[in-house]
């Protein structure tokens, strides 16, 4: 019975501590941390009760390990589930890039991100401004994205792909505002005669790999894919200011990568 209540104990403390750090949504960690630590409680009870020749520590190890494999398995099923979208296709709607939670609406103005680091000072990423992206002013939407999110990102508008930039860096974590300056990441233009439009995929300190599925030159259609990031990640979708502009999200929206409106385009008539 100890080694039982031992085992559904650090089942329950070992989940829920890296459902904390890998920032998943407590709505989904937790349930999961105490139907597997209750599994895992049970089984162990019932195998030793089974097999008392075993030794109890031996058996809760056993089965805890596999509780740990399996719910390894299952966020690996997660993340890399595919599935298709009906995209809107509509030219008056920018669309998410990418799965996850709204971190920041910021505007850029004068080619910078305004990011306070310390004593309120802002970070340039002159990489961007050079590419006449963003020449004065803008906005930059940040989209999180955890382990369960689909890391399938997906075009936001309709048109070209005018730029494909990989930017070798570090992993450092992306608590710190310094890994847009630091950590490796790809950013790629989308354009068409109405709309010009980027996105940065933005590596995190496990992330080895971010893969573009498309090429500088080629037409896509909105809410095609276009590349993956590998695990906890971050995408920013870059917008340059129009009068026209309607923000349709906020700090904390949920979003999902070519279906969540983003931005509204309004008509000029």
């Amino acid at each position: 019975m100890i080694a039982s209540s031992v085992a559904g104990f650090l089942t329950f403390a070992l989940l829920s501590a890296a459902g904390n750090k890998w920032e998943l949504k407590i709505r989904h960690y937790l349930p999961w941390s105490v139907f597997i630590a209750a599994v895992v409680a049970g089984v162990t009870y019932w195998l030793s009760e089974r097999f008392p020749d075993f030794p109890s520590l031996v058996i809760a190890a056993a089965v805890l390990a596999t509780a740990l494999a399996v719910s390894i398995g299952a966020m690996l099923y997660f993340f890399f589930r595919d599935p298709n979208r009906n995209p809107p296709r509509r030219d008056d709607w920018i669309i998410s890039p990418a799965d996850g939670t709204v971190i920041y609406v910021k505007e850029i103005h004068n080619g910078q991100f305004p990011f306070a680091i310390k004593n309120g000072n802002t970070i340039p990423l002159s990489e961007f401004t050079t590419e006449n992206l963003i020449p004065d002013r803008g906005i930059q939407i940040g989209i999180a994205m955890n382990y369960l999110n689909v890391h399938v990102n997906r075009s936001p508008i309709a048109g070209k792909v005018t730029m494909l930039k990989p930017v070798p860096g570090l992993f450092a974590s992306l608590k710190h505002i310094e890994s847009l300056l630091e950590n490796e990441r790809v950013l790629m233009v989308f354009e068409n005669p109405t709309l010009k439009v980027g996105i940065v995929q933005i590596a995190s300190r496990l992330v080895r790999r971010i893969v573009p599925f498309v090429k500088a030159g080629q037409e896509v259609e909105q809410g095609d894919r276009v590349g993956r990031i590998t695990f906890g990640s971050q995408v920013d979708l870059l917008v340059p200011y129009r009068d026209n502009l309607k923000i349709c999200v906020k700090e904390g929206d949920e979003v999902f990568a070519g279906l969540s409106l983003i931005v509204e385009v309004s008509s000029t008539n």
